[in-house]
């Protein structure tokens, strides 16, 4: 993780995550293969902007969480090869 500082402005590069120039919004999170586990936090609802949500190829378990089916920008969502079950939500 690199942090600096920009002008005023605290800037953060973490891998896996984009955000909106114009507005710092996170809008995507590619974290595929990173070695996760666990379920999915129901925080990541909170991601009001979010375009692509790619988990593959993790070790993520249970229910899929019923937040994601309120997340409006989502586009693209890539769940392959994890231990995830239940119909996606809308």
């Amino acid at each position: 993780m690199f942090w600096g500082v920009t002008g005023l402005k605290l800037k953060a590069s973490i891998i896996g995550v984009s955000c909106s120039h114009r507005r710092q919004r996170v809008t995507a999170l590619s974290l595929t293969g990173m070695g996760l586990q666990g379920t999915i936090s129901p925080y990541v609802g909170n991601l009001s902007f979010l375009d692509v949500l790619d988990l593959r190829n993790n070790s993520f378990y249970g229910h899929l969480i019923p937040e994601i089916g309120h997340l409006r920008h989502l586009s693209v969502l890539i769940l392959q090869f994890n231990l995830l079950e239940g119909l996606i939500p809308v």
